[in-house]
């Protein structure tokens, strides 16, 4: 009798543990990785470059104008790291280049608007905002049958103008919070230590994967080690805002 008492008292607790580990595990899963603010850019209303979370997350963006033996040798370094980024592509190059674009989003990396001509928006009138960056969408959209959800106007120039008309067009304008300069080629392990030296979470990294950058790819896969031995998770733009 004592046996049966201890049997069934033990399978009791198994089954409180059970259902304790359960609830916790549902509740994890419900619970985002990571969650927060959209911080906007210092003096930029409308546009974001990190975004206030609760873990080590960061998102790493390349922006791409010209060329694409740099581009296509960051989609491999990308791969071989099973990491997924955000690429902004200027217009020109997206009409240029249609297959890269698509090989970029087979892999799973956001993809997009650099807007058109790499001029300062800011000095533009509203209509020729609004000329560009349709223009660059239409091009987007007739490679990938999608009108692109973000943008990074050319050099990083924006006001209330260009993130207006951005917005109204369904667009986030992303900054960033850190520039990895690779496009002054200091050297990869320049690179890399800039990055890891500076970098925050829920930061909003920037690239370019145009071929004037020549230092990017050979830096890129010890700089992702890095960042992982850091316990970053790199993310795209889109999961970083909290979309899907």
């Amino acid at each position: 009798m004592l046996y049966l008492t201890l049997k069934g008292e033990t399978r009791r607790r198994v089954i409180l543990v059970g259902a304790t580990v359960l609830l916790f595990l549902t509740i994890r899963l419900a619970t985002p990785l990571f969650s927060g603010e959209v911080l906007p850019a210092a003096g930029r209303t409308g546009a974001v470059d990190r975004v206030a979370v609760s873990g080590r997350v960061i998102a790493l963006t390349f922006n791409i104008a010209w060329g694409s033996e740099t581009f296509e040798r960051v989609l491999d370094e990308l791969d071989r790291a099973s990491v997924t980024a955000t690429f902004f592509a200027a217009g020109p190059w997206v009409e240029g280049h249609p297959d890269l674009l698509r090989r970029a989003i087979s892999a799973g990396h956001d993809v997009g608007s650099l807007g058109h001509r790499q001029i300062d928006l800011t000095s533009a009138d509203r209509g020729t905002v609004q000329e560009e960056l349709e223009t660059a969408v239409q091009a987007m959209e007739r490679v990938t049958d999608e009108r692109p959800e973000l943008l990074r106007p050319p050099g990083g120039y924006c006001d209330p103008t260009v993130t207006g008309v951005a917005m109204e067009m369904g667009m986030t304008t992303v900054l960033s919070a850190l520039d990895a300069q690779d496009w002054a080629n200091p050297g990869a392990d320049e690179i890399v230590e800039r990055v890891v030296n500076n970098v925050k979470p829920g930061d909003i990294v920037e690239f370019h994967a145009d071929d004037s950058s020549r230092q990017l790819a050979d830096a890129l896969g010890a700089l992702i080690s890095e960042l992982h031995r850091e316990d970053y998770r790199l993310v795209p733009v889109s999961r970083l805002l909290g979309g899907d």
